[in-house]
């Protein structure tokens, strides 16, 4: 409904949905219609699944209404092998608006060089100042990916898309090449960011939504907005709010508002410039990254306001790093084989929790594993691990301790040494690291990233707010200090009593 709401097909428009499955798109278009007392219009859906289009048929004749059209074809398919009837109804370039949800997943991959050909994501791209396509066909695709040009390819110029698509191609480094396509025949509108529930039960791929206009002209800004719930829970039951005016029990929705602010922003109006909707201007878009949760301006206005407060100066972590205060270093992967050959603590992301280290002992390594990365590691005490990589982990925190300097740190585990101590105390970083406004600054720049999530190098653009009190800073440093050592100490005795028992 957010979808048709920001796209408002009108009368005389054709619309199309070339993933239709069982028509939902199709039917929220064709009530659209129906509850505006519009008639004049096309409306068409494909899907290859025959039993879904049937169900799809028979959905939108319960509508009451015979104005559609279902097809039984494989839309990525060489439109010349379509059958007769689809050829002649369905046309590359004739659609005002279209509406899908495709199916997505790499388990799914489209193959076949004839099929691949007919696009230019089909294609193998290199990137030098910028991606260029290459004459080279790639051995499979995934299928989101070809949907997106297929989308594309039936619109009119100036048609408009609403697409759902996994968040990975948002954001990963190597879909950056999709983007350059996009760029090249279309102008993106805005992007819908969707909360982890919206597709639960069914599936935990988290997902967006992203509006096009086939035009090359560039508009200054485009919308973008983050949907936290969805009127429903992970197990597909509704989730309720209490209304702030009237005390009633609604839904807990946050599309119905987005769609407002979108169209406001259609329209040029004012936006309220927050999570439910915010402008982000196309000259301000960082390395064709598109997922709001990168941009959120109530993360923006909050660190605003610290600085401005005059109660505190922010850096960031880069800064830092290009300042040798800090030094970040990777962890290795050393193969499972080695597993249970020892007792030095092999340290995964799983490993560090509450702020400590707790090593799966059957993960443990030989001496001789450890010789080989004690030097390329180099863990030291006050050293703090920090989680990069793998779903609902990161950021977690662990600052070293005598105990734990005989280790060996997984590769998704990052360790952060404080170089310049009379600039930044590794206790007061390790504070800053686990402080709110960081935390949700990790959370907005981590993205999915093939199969797990990742903040990769942009934890070098996490901002920390320094006190320019040193008397708080100090005191900060003696109770997390403090916290370490009794964990460092309560762990010491738990682990006496064990081997002194029977």
């Amino acid at each position: 409904q957010m979808m048709i709401d920001v796209l408002s097909p009108e009368e005389g428009e054709r619309i199309i949905d070339p993933a239709c499955g069982s028509g939902g798109f199709l039917a929220y278009t064709l009530r659209h219609f129906i509850s505006n007392n519009k008639k004049n219009f096309y409306l068409t859906g494909i899907d290859k699944d025959a039993f879904l289009a049937k169900i799809a048929t028979i959905y939108l004749s319960l509508l009451g209404n015979d104005e559609f059209h279902i097809y039984c074809e494989n839309s990525l398919e060489v439109p010349a092998k379509w059958s007769k009837d689809t050829k002649e109804k369905i046309k590359l370039g004739n659609f005002d608006v279209v509406l899908t949800n495709p199916p997505f997943g790499a388990k799914i991959p489209v193959v076949g060089k004839e099929l691949l050909n007919q696009y230019q994501l089909g294609h193998k791209w290199e990137k030098g100042e910028k991606w260029l396509r290459t004459n080279k066909l790639l051995d499979k695709q995934p299928p989101q990916v070809l949907f997106i040009e297929r989308c594309l390819q039936l619109l009119r110029e100036g048609g408009r898309l609403g697409i759902v698509l996994p968040e990975g191609i948002f954001g990963n480094p190597s879909d950056r090449y999709i983007w350059e396509y996009i760029s090249s025949v279309a102008s993106v509108i805005g992007v819908v960011s969707l909360s982890q529930e919206t597709f639960q039960p069914s599936t935990h791929t988290k997902t967006s939504v992203l509006f096009l206009k086939k035009t090359t002209e560039k508009p200054k800004s485009i919308f973008m907005a983050i949907a936290y719930s969805v009127g429903h829970n992970k197990n597909g039951k509704p989730v309720y709010k209490i209304n702030n005016t009237s005390g009633s029990k609604v839904l807990d929705d946050d599309l119905p508002i987005i769609a407002k602010n979108f169209i406001a922003h259609n329209n040029m109006n004012k936006i309220v410039d927050n999570h439910l909707g915010f402008r982000v201007a196309y000259s301000d878009l960082n390395d064709h990254i598109f997922i709001p949760e990168y941009y959120n301006p109530e993360i923006r206005k909050e660190l605003e306001a610290l600085k401005n407060s005059g109660k505190y100066s922010l850096i960031s972590i880069g800064e830092l790093i290009d300042k040798e205060v800090l030094q970040i270093r990777r962890g290795d992967e050393i193969g499972s084989q080695f597993y249970g050959t020892g007792e030095i603590p092999f340290v995964r992301t799983s490993d560090i929790v509450n702020w400590e280290i707790k090593f799966d002992p059957i993960k443990a390594v030989s001496e001789d594993i450890y010789n080989q990365y004690k030097e390329s590691q180099n863990i030291q005490e006050k050293d703090i691990l920090f989680v990069n990589d793998g779903t609902f982990l990161i950021g977690r925190t662990a600052m070293v301790t005598k105990l734990d300097v005989k280790i060996i740190i997984q590769s998704h585990v990052r360790k952060i040494r404080v170089l310049d101590t009379k600039f930044i105390d590794p206790y007061y970083l390790f504070y800053l690291l686990n402080s709110k406004i960081v935390r949700k600054q990790i959370d907005s720049k981590t993205f999915v990233q093939a199969t797990i999530s990742t903040i990769g190098n942009r934890l070098r653009e996490i901002m920390l707010p320094i006190s320019n009190d040193q008397n708080e800073i100090q005191k900060i440093i003696n109770e997390i200090r403090d916290i370490i050592n009794k964990k460092a100490e309560l762990r010491k005795k738990t682990v006496k009593i064990v081997e002194e028992s029977i």
